[in-house]
């Protein structure tokens, strides 16, 4: 026959149906008893065992079959049958001393998702004691069938709070499961490997220690976590139906089921999610300045009828001294200067009219033309701003309006190398940064690239769907049934009441025992969300293209600006200094007073850093994500 568990020399079968009377369930066998490891757990006897039907012994003793359905209790424990009667014993061991006997009046155990289990009970000394003695003792309590039988541990933790009745010389204790201080103490990597979802320090800071950092990576993903009973991390996912539970209306203590719809308050329909990812643009620039004349201008001339006076010369004391260290460039190489040649040109058709000398001396000295390259570095700030939102449309059709939230984060790349603008040596050097125009590079540092960036955006976008999941499952349905060991934080409960249909995670769950009665009781709060039961899978994100930058600098801000003025001359406006940008000259000849005359003079207006260039930019993306939120069973009857 096949049987629960067993051992050799003594055989525990459990006797009729779960709930049933109370019978021996222990018999102690004087013949030897073979236990196979075979997986239908086949015992084999030494005599002839007749099996009717399937899980019904014909034995000479009565046999009980525990049901199946309550089989694989918590944490691995053996079949779980109710106590019969409803009556219970506790088993409470403080700092490894029994001390059931001197427990008195109630024991409590809490168990809420996403918070430290807490355990009371009340202790009458044996002798007298310091209850400051007590803080920190280890503490174990256990729940089992009346004499022992069955035994369930039901909480592992240490004394956190001794209180003493100063009448009776009572202490009640007040335990915790030291939830904070293991989590603190399991490694990153680990809680990252059961949590899964994502983190990142832009969207959190840096968490204090291990167990902040929990709390902070579950929030991208659809579950909780807790110790089991063994103190042992357990991540318990929502909606997980591996342990399935149905309670019916003849299993409510006083028939009473308490429901508490989520409220409008605590509904979201969408979630906005902003985001600047801050970085250093490094940007490098090469300019050109070029002045040229032909030598037309400079020497004189006559034709028949007319005579044209040569200008003054450019002279080169005067390209340098404009041309040499523009402010804010630099001159990459030195100054092309094109000189005339030192020779002599006629001034007219014939040589009777004359020629027009350059020495040696002086061709080098005037300048015909000039060209130089310039260039400059500057740092330009960008800050990508992204606004995503996460809607659950189905919700907000229902509502009839947007409920929203907004979570956000800064990403910033900090760009600090001393002098990179003024200094070329200092690194990085910028690639094509050569000839004239543009050349950049933008500081993203490994930590701070486009890939850590979109790493916070979809942090961000987790926690968006999980909030509007969390708050979705905000109701609670809440009823008392008689105590249950074997249900946890990991179970998944479906009412099946005459008022109500529901199904949920427990959310919560506190088993009361009273000492002197035996009697016990498990209180179960189930998180619920919104009716429909229907699944939703935690979305997958496609992130929208980053943003471009698409300001183009006209042609005028890669040159210099240089003109020709000649004064002393019919038409000649009066001299502007602020105007008048280059080369200021005049025909030779003396200076005659019916004209205006300018004084010799060359001057450069290098080309500024427009705004778009120099000032910080911001470069905007959008998106919107339409997303489903699982739902769940709930139905007023």
């Amino acid at each position: 026959m096949t049987i629960g568990a067993s051992s050799i020399g003594a055989v525990a079968i459990a006797a009729g149906p779960s709930g049933s009377a109370a019978l021996p369930n222990v018999a102690t066998l004087s013949w030897p008893v073979t236990v196979t490891a075979a997986v239908e757990r086949r015992v084999t006897l030494a005599w002839p065992v007749r099996v009717a039907t399937p899980a019904v012994s014909t034995l000479q003793w009565p046999v009980r079959v525990v049901d199946g359905a309550v089989l694989g209790g918590l944490n691995g424990a053996a079949s779980w049958a109710a106590a019969p009667s409803g009556e219970w014993e506790h088993v409470v061991h403080l700092d490894g001393v029994d001390v059931s006997a001197r427990i008195e009046g109630e024991i409590t155990v809490r168990r809420l998702r996403n918070a430290a289990a807490v355990a009371t009970f009340t202790l009458l000394p044996a002798s007298t004691m310091q209850p400051l003695d007590l803080i920190g003792r280890p503490v174990v309590i256990a729940f089992s069938q009346v004499g022992g039988v069955n035994m369930q541990r039901m909480f592992t933790g240490v004394v956190e709070t001794p209180s003493v009745d100063l009448l009776t010389g009572k202490i009640t204790c007040t335990c915790h499961d030291q939830a904070q201080e293991i989590w603190a103490n399991t490694s990153r990597d680990a809680i990252a490997g059961m949590v899964g979802g994502r983190f990142h320090v832009a969207v959190s800071g840096e968490p204090e220690d291990n167990f902040a950092y929990l709390g902070e990576r579950i929030k991208s993903v659809p579950a909780s976590w807790a110790l089991d009973v063994w103190q042992q991390p357990r991540i318990l996912p929502w909606r997980d139906t591996s342990r399935m539970v149905t309670v019916r209306t003849a299993d409510v203590d006083g028939g009473s089921v308490s429901v508490s719809l989520p409220s409008r308050s605590s509904l979201r329909t969408r979630v906005d999610v902003r985001m600047q990812y801050r970085f250093t643009r490094l940007r490098w620039r090469g300019v050109e300045a070029y002045y040229a004349q032909d030598m037309w201008l400079y020497r004189p001339r006559k034709t028949a009828t007319l005579n044209y006076p040569g200008v003054s010369w450019l002279k080169i004391s005067m390209v340098e001294g404009a041309l040499s260290s523009p402010a804010g460039w630099a001159l990459e190489g030195s100054l092309q200067i094109e000189h005339p040649v030192a020779r002599s040109y006629l001034i007219g058709p014939t040589v009777t009219d004359g020629f027009y000398t350059i020495d040696g001396q002086d061709a080098a000295e005037f300048v015909l033309s000039v060209r130089g390259r310039y260039s400059t570095q500057w740092q330009q700030t960008i800050t990508e701003d992204w606004s995503l939102s996460v809607v659950w449309g189905g919700l907000e059709s229902q509502l009839g309006t947007a409920v929203a939230e907004e979570i956000g984060a800064t990403l910033e790349a900090t760009f600090d190398q001393p002098n990179w603008g003024s200094d070329p040596s200092v690194e990085p050097a910028i690639p094509g940064a050569s000839g004239v125009g543009d050349a950049t590079l933008d500081w993203k540092p490994a930590g701070y690239d486009d890939a850590a960036r979109d790493q916070v955006l979809l942090t961000l976008l987790d926690r968006a769907w999980v909030s509007l999941y969390s708050a979705s499952r905000s109701g609670s349905v809440t009823f008392t049934i008689p105590c249950r060991p074997d249900i946890w934080l990991d179970t998944r409960v479906t009412v099946e009441h005459y008022t109500l249909r529901a199904s949920g995670d427990v959310d919560e769950i506190i088993h009361t025992l009273n000492v002197a009665t035996g009697r016990a009781a498990s209180e179960l709060t189930l998180a619920v969300g919104l009716p429909g039961n229907a699944s939703a899978a935690q979305p997958s994100w496609a992130l929208p293209f980053a943003p471009v930058d698409n300001y183009t600098p006209p042609l005028s801000a890669f040159s210099f600006e240089i003109g020709t003025f000649i004064g002393n001359r019919f038409g000649a406006p009066p001299f502007d200094d602020a105007t008048m940008i280059g080369f200021c000259t005049n025909y030779e000849g003396g200076a005659d007073p019916a004209y205006n005359y300018y004084p010799d003079k060359f001057e450069v207006l290098s080309p500024a850093l427009a705004a778009e260039d120099r000032d910080p930019r911001t470069l905007e993306a959008s998106k919107s994500f339409a997303v489903d939120v699982p739902t769940d069973i709930l139905e007023m009857l």
